[in-house]
């Protein structure tokens, strides 16, 4: 088991740095890819850093040991 793409805040652009809330896997060779849906989960505003997100990505990330 390993833990991958750590989530360490919003970058100025209003990307996720690291995986905010991961969903949607899929292993191409070497390589993971994942959403980062940061979506917010509450109706109250100020108590969920996804609130600060604007822009959506998707991540790709080298499997160790592959």
């Amino acid at each position: 088991m390993a833990k991958l793409g750590e989530f360490q805040g919003i970058n100025p652009d209003g990307t996720a740095n690291g995986l905010l809330f991961p969903a949607s896997l899929a292993i191409v060779g070497d390589h993971v890819f994942v959403t980062n849906l940061a979506l917010p989960l509450t109706d109250t505003q100020g108590d969920e850093p996804e609130e600060d997100v604007t822009r959506y990505t998707v991540s790709r990330i080298k499997l160790p040991n592959r």
